[in-house]
């Protein structure tokens, strides 16, 4: 495993987001007894893709014998985090005092604070970032409601009353309004948006943003049929943004119906608490909830395929699903 992919792991703020996950991983494991080199190696394998690259190489430096043992690798990584992870390496040392905890009740205490830890520090950065949101949205203001209104309204009028030469060009107007001021205001909401720490992590510029790039083949084909170069950037601007839209409207229909089978996942979860509590087995509770939510009823056949094939191995079934 590169180590450039590891340090740029754990510098990235996004890791703060994964720190929940981590640590509920790490206490299911260490919550029943388990070590710590099983949990360590449970998060390796199914957890979150920047805490999945870290302990990756938490994992190889243990096996290879760059490290004396899995808490040695463990906390040469956390050593190795920035300031503002810091609540992200907490949590793991806690943790990991947490295997050495002399009694059930102990750890389970220890484990507890833990996850307190890494939502609060999830909770901190978010209003740390929101409150980093002015200047950028001050600027966003000016860009698409003032440069505009001045361009088109007070630089005429200067150039009438004879403070300037003569006035700016109308076609030079369109192409500052409508390609320069949008290419600005989204450069802007882009860098931003990579400072969330709460954000997903992004796969890339994705298919979307290169159907953006269509814009540049378009202007040229326009220019030459025209040669009319402002009007050329703003009809091939507007081309380019209609086959972005069309381009992604699949995927955010699609993304549309996760997000809505995962808030219903939500509340199958108390439902299938109810069933239990009325006395039915977890395999039906769990296949009559879902089955019941009409945003959920493919997992739910997906889940009963896979318990036939499983053999009533309800773990295996459930991940598989």
């Amino acid at each position: 495993m590169e180590k450039d992919s590891v340090k740029k792991a754990c510098q990235s703020p996004r890791l703060l987001n994964e720190g929940p996950d981590v640590i509920g991983r790490m206490t299911s494991v260490l919550g029943r007894g388990g070590s710590l080199d099983t949990a360590v190696r449970d998060v390796a394998l199914n957890g979150p893709e920047l805490s999945k690259t870290i302990f990756g190489r938490i994992v190889e430096d243990a096996d290879t014998r760059v490290a004396p043992d899995m808490a040695s690798a463990l906390y040469a990584i956390i050593s190795s985090l920035p300031e503002c992870n810091t609540a992200y390496g907490t949590a793991l040392r806690l943790s990991m005092s947490a295997e050495r905890s002399k009694t059930q009740k102990e750890r389970s205490e220890i484990l507890k604070e833990a996850s307190e830890i890494a939502l609060n520090g999830l909770r901190e950065s978010g209003r740390t970032f929101c409150s980093s949101l002015n200047t950028p949205c001050m600027v966003i203001f000016g860009l698409g409601i003032m440069v505009p209104m001045v361009l088109m309204s007070v630089l005429p009028m200067m150039g009438m009353s004879g403070l300037f030469q003569s006035a700016m060009d109308t076609r030079m107007v369109s192409v500052v309004t409508l390609v320069l001021i949008p290419a600005a205001v989204i450069s802007i909401i882009v860098a931003v948006s990579g400072k969330n720490p709460v954000k997903p992590q992004g796969k890339g510029f994705g298919y979307s943003g290169l159907v953006l790039l269509s814009a540049i083949p378009a202007a040229v084909a326009i220019y030459y049929q025209t040669g009319d170069a402002p009007l050329s950037i703003c009809l091939g601007a507007g081309a380019g943004g209609i086959f972005t839209i069309l381009a992604d409207y699949r995927g955010r229909k699609g993304r549309g119906r996760t997000y809505a089978a995962e808030r219903r996942l939500q509340d199958c979860i108390f439902e299938i608490g109810y069933r239990l509590m009325a006395g039915t087995g977890f395999e039906e509770a769990l296949y009559g909830s879902t089955y019941d939510a009409k945003e959920c009823r493919p997992y739910a056949v997906l889940f009963k395929n896979e318990l036939d094939i499983c053999r009533g191995d309800v773990e295996q079934a459930i991940k598989s699903a």
